[in-house]
């Protein structure tokens, strides 16, 4: 099945059972244990699911030592086990665990108060249609983006104040909530021991080296699970551990921890392993794992599991949820703002007798007389949702009246300060029968970048929301506030093959920073003839969602880095890192570095003449597909992509049936430094088009870090480079300052070193039983090689010696340092020499 496929199609089967909550406990009397809390998926959900950033283990997190157990459940952020109301476990497990914890965890306060814990209920009855619906945890954490989240002593005193229906009313209290943000969702895919350790190393320490680490939100089956108690060689004799989930899917919790000591005996064998077929489909890899295990928290209060949580083993993780595995070999991690202030809100107050009929959103122009705004907003608490029902929720005649808060302070970048402009409340009414009708009552616009808020009013008192239209509401105002700036500053001139550094600044504006170095990467159109060339067919593990990895003879400059080894995917894109190949829409292409010649569910039908063919010599590597879409032989796809070892980077297309559902371009994946070809998603490509992209003239080597430091090892001498960069604020508001980087004369009287230390991609790769191991060093020293596995384990050490300058070469046979054979899997490899490090990935396939 489709890892990533259009996910309305994929669940069309189990609608009927999602809408329906089912009550697990066997005990009638005790608390409920409900599934079936998860709304059908829809093609939408599934172009936001491609556009998160995957996570996965850097080289330098690969090696880092973690510990064989964690459980974050521990700690005084995570907020006692609970039982949910209804349908909302999508909303438990996202907000009343997750997000709970993390904004707690930034704050340093424990989740034992009402003041610390984050209400489900605010959320799941924005998203549960009035009723029982179900909600995915993405959906409350999209809401709590765009708006925030109150806790539960504002929102009332529990998670489910009020009911299912309730929608909150008071400004105040929406206020109140605005301070408390998501600050980015990320999706890791588990189905590799690469995810899985990826999945590890964020719950030990959020992937950036902090002391303690975050949780994840996973979906299953739990109609049919099977669990079992654990005994003989286990570190906790008689836990409960689920060993197969059930095949419907219906279910959210959360991820809290691991043990990699937990086993049980899937193929009764009388023993543990990890490294044999135990489930005979002559393949060894997770699936046949028996060794190791997830802790799990579930929202069914303290009599399921062992006090709420139970153990699950890893290889469900890398099964199919026909299989009893995890949906979508994914989970779902986020991260939350420490602190957040909004600069600009809006004082709402409507009347509706319908709520499900209407839709809100902001909008802003520069110019103070317009009638429709330049710019808009939405917000997905205020969508068409909540049923037919007044706005409270209730069935009172107050009920259809709210007073609500909306932070629009995303609008200042379009306003120059000083000068008037014009705010916009915008309200669409989706009702062409004419069943619900109702009013704008109050609306204003408060400036609160001063020390008291300034709070300007709509002229009008009340106006009637247009039937089945779009009702606009403007209030003018003018702000001055401290926006972000970056000041003069001058980048030292650098020395050419000497390490540098230097830190950039930003001011104003509202801390932290995120810097980018904008590259422009302009697409140029032309036209010529399809190209002709062979090349080698490429052998793929699949013919759907695969990818196979490329050595390339030459070095590959793409956004300031350079990469000698490619992976090539079956769904039209070229990427630089193991299982980044996928990007069937724009904005997967802009959350991933990536290449993107043509993106779209494709598969390969090897019996029509579908396949990758790959070309390369010393200047450039050639890549060609002819493809199909995902379970459509009938659709035709020829192109192909030459990557140039000066950068440029070109695109071809033969033979391409009409649709509209592609996208193409390039992308560093920063969410700042893209281009998409200005073909991307047209319906046709006109016979003979082609394209190619030049390589932005940048400094070689250098790079600038998210944190702003700018740094590398610059190896051109004489030269002088105008550089972009550009840094945002936690209000998403951004500044850009151009710089001039030179770089001095190489001295005659200095010796110019014949090499610099360098690490070759290994060859063969993926390799049985042994590989070759290039590398440099720029002077005499000590070399240090090792070998370790997924999890930071030192396997073996290849070089422990003083070395001469120049090229060496080392095979390693795939042995450890006992001298036995170490299984199939990813391996890294690290060369350490004078204060410098550098890591590879090499494939073990047996």
């Amino acid at each position: 099945m489709k890892r990533l496929m259009l996910l309305s199609i994929l669940l069309i089967a189990q609608v009927i059972l999602l809408a329906e909550l089912i009550n697990l406990n066997p005990d009638p009397f005790g608390e409920p244990w409900l599934a079936g809390g998860l709304r059908p998926l829809t093609h939408a959900d599934s172009l936001y699911l491609e556009s998160l950033p995957n996570l996965r283990l850097t080289r330098d997190q690969a090696v880092r030592n973690r510990p064989a157990s964690v459980d974050n459940s521990l700690y005084p952020y995570f907020r006692p086990i609970f039982n949910q109301d209804g349908g909302s476990c999508g909303q438990a497990s996202g907000i009343g665990y997750n997000f709970t914890y993390e904004i707690d965890w930034e704050r340093d306060i424990n989740a034992n108060t009402a003041e610390n814990v984050y209400p489900t209920h605010y959320t799941w009855n924005f998203l549960n249609g009035g009723e029982e619906g179900g909600s995915w945890y993405w959906d409350g954490w999209n809401i709590i983006d765009a708006n925030g989240c109150p806790n539960t002593q504002t929102y009332g005193g529990g998670i489910a104040t009020g009911g299912r229906t309730r929608w909150m009313s008071g400004y105040d209290e929406y206020r109140a909530g605005m301070e408390n943000r998501v600050l980015e969702v990320s999706s890791i895919f588990v189905g590799d021991t690469l995810g899985l350790e990826t999945l590890k190393a964020w719950m030990n320490d959020h992937l950036d080296g902090s002391e303690i680490g975050g949780l994840a939100n996973f979906a299953c089956g739990v109609t049919e699970m099977q669990t079992v108690y654990l005994f003989d060689y286990n570190p906790e004799p008689g836990i409960q551990c689920v060993i197969q989930w059930g095949d419907v899917m219906n279910h959210a919790m959360t991820f809290v921890g691991y043990n990699d000591s937990i086993r049980y005996d899937y193929n009764n064998d009388g023993r543990y392993t990890n490294d044999i077929d135990t489930n005979g489909d002559n393949i060894v890899d997770m699936r046949d794992w028996e060794i190791g295990a997830l802790i799990v928290a579930n929202s069914w209060g303290n009599d399921w599991g062992d006090d709420g949580k139970i153990y699950m083993m890893y290889r469900l993780l890398a099964l199919d949820v026909s299989e009893g595995g995890v949906w979508n070999n994914t989970v779902h991690v986020m991260r939350a703002k420490q602190t957040y202030q909004p600069l600009a809100t809006a004082k709402v107050t409507l009347t509706h007798d319908c709520r499900n009929k209407i839709r809100l959103s902001a909008g802003v122009s520069a110019d103070p007389e317009a009638t429709e705004p330049t710019y808009t907003i939405s917000y997905p608490m205020f969508n068409y949702q909540g049923g037919e029902r007044y706005m409270q929720g209730g069935t009172t005649l107050a009920d259809k009246t709210i007073e609500i808060g909306l932070d629009v302070t995303p609008l200042l970048s379009y306003v120059e300060l000083g000068e008037e402009f014009r705010f916009f409340l915008i309200v669409e009414e989706n009702d062409p029968d004419g069943i619900g009708e109702g009013s704008v009552d109050f609306l204003s616009f408060i400036n609160e970048t001063q020390d008291e808020p300034i709070e300007t009013a709509w002229s009008e008192t009340s106006v009637p929301i247009e039937n089945h239209g779009i009702t606009y509401c403007p209030v003018n105002a003018s702000i001055e506030f401290d926006r972000v700036t970056i000041p003069p500053q001058d980048l030292p001139e650098a020395d050419v093959n000497e390490p540098y550094s230097f830190q950039l600044v930003a001011e104003n504006g509202q801390p932290p920073y995120r810097w980018s170095m904008l590259m422009d990467y302009s697409d140029i159109e032309t036209t010529s003839d399809y190209p002709d060339f062979e090349g080698t067919q490429l052998y793929l593990t699949g013919y759907d969602d695969s990818s196979t990895m490329q050595l390339l003879p030459f070095n590959f400059p793409f956004y300031g880095e350079i990469h000698d080894f490619i992976y090539i995917g079956t769904d039209g894109s070229i990427g630089f890192d193991y299982g980044s190949t996928s990007a069937r829409n724009e904005n997967a292409i802009i959350n991933q570095r990536i290449i993107t010649p043509y993106g779209s569910d494709l598969m390969l039908f090897p019996d029509l003449g579908d396949g990758i063919w790959f070309e390369t010599d010393s200047r450039r590597a050639k890549i060609k597909w002819k493809a199909s879409r995902y379970d459509d032989p009938g659709f035709d796809l020829e192109m192909m992509a030459f990557l140039h070892n000066d950068g440029k980077i070109e695109f071809f297309y033969g033979n391409v049936d009409p649709s509209s559902n592609w996208a193409a371009g390039v992308s560093k994946g920063d969410g700042v430094n893209f281009d998409m070809l200005s073909i991307s998603g047209n319906e046709q490509i006109f016979p003979a088009y082609s394209c190619y992209y030049e390589y932005p003239e940048t400094p070689e080597g250098m790079i600038l870090s998210e944190d702003g430091i700018f740094s590398g090892t610059p190896i051109e001498d004489d030269q002088t480079w105008q550089l972009t960069m550009m840094v945002k604020d936690d209000n998403r508001i951004q500044a850009e300052r151009t710089f001039s980087f030179t770089t001095g004369e190489m001295s005659s009287e200095v010796d110019v070193e014949p090499y610099r230390m360098t690490l070759a991609q290994n060859v063969p790769n993926p390799f049985n039983p042994e590989t070759a191991i290039r590398y440099s060093i720029p002077q005499d020293s000590h070399v240090l090689l090792e070998v370790f596995n997924i999890r930071g384990q030192k396997v073996a050490t290849l070089v422990d010696d003083i070395q001469s300058a120049g090229a060496h070469d080392v095979i390693w046979k795939g042995i450890d340092n006992n001298g036995k054979n170490v299984s199939s899997g990813v391996y890294f490899y690290r060369i350490e020499t004078t204060g410098k490090s550098l890591t590879r990935r090499m494939l073990l396939l047996k």
